[in-house]
């Protein structure tokens, strides 16, 4: 039996980009020599494995072991169903308050035991997710978040913006991209 489990941590790509730009610090290795952020480079010499990615606290969205251990399309359906209700949370907050920013949704492996279920397939965190723990990273196209708001006719506002975010696809990034990801998407 896995001694991880993994979640799905909704964020905005600004907010990841503002987490990498306070971290100091050179990048650890993983204990095959690499550097699971990618290294200096990818993260312009800020990425840590060390770095919080979600605070303790925080809602995530999970799969239970025994939905897991149904093996096959049950439990690739309860995996998709996590996974998108973690795009869903993120879309709220790429759209609150009239933000545009792009969804990010880190697949993590969280240690047994750090996830509390509160409802269905949000869980809450025991303790801090850090980079190390991330396997992958899920981001809207540059241009998602202005379709969903064109489409916004004024009425529904940041839920209306929010849901037609929420038909967007992900597009999947291994974790050692997301550094130069955010790097770019932090230019003007």
């Amino acid at each position: 039996m896995s001694t991880r489990q993994r979640c799905y941590v909704p964020l905005t790509l600004d907010a990841f980009a503002a987490r990498l730009r306070t971290a100091d610090g050179p990048a650890p290795e993983t204990s095959d020599g690499r550097d699971r952020a990618g290294g200096q480079h990818a993260t312009h010499g800020h990425g840590t494995n060390a770095l919080i990615v979600a605070e303790a606290g925080a809602q995530v969205c999970a799969v239970e072991p025994g939905q897991l251990a149904l093996g096959g399309e049950e439990a690739e359906l309860a995996e998709y169903e996590a996974f998108a209700g973690a795009a869903a949370l993120a879309a709220g907050l790429a759209t609150a308050g009239g933000a545009a920013s792009r969804r990010l949704v880190l697949a993590a492996d969280a240690p047994r035991g750090a996830l509390e279920q509160l409802e269905g397939r949000i869980h809450r965190l025991r303790e801090p997710l850090r980079l190390a723990d991330v396997v992958s990273g899920h981001v809207d196209e540059p241009e998602a978040v202005a379709r969903a708001r064109a489409g916004d006719d004024g009425a529904g506002g940041d839920e209306e913006a929010a849901a037609a975010l929420a038909d967007e696809d992900l597009l999947w990034y291994d974790v050692s991209e997301l550094g130069d990801l955010a790097a770019e998407a932090s230019r003007p």
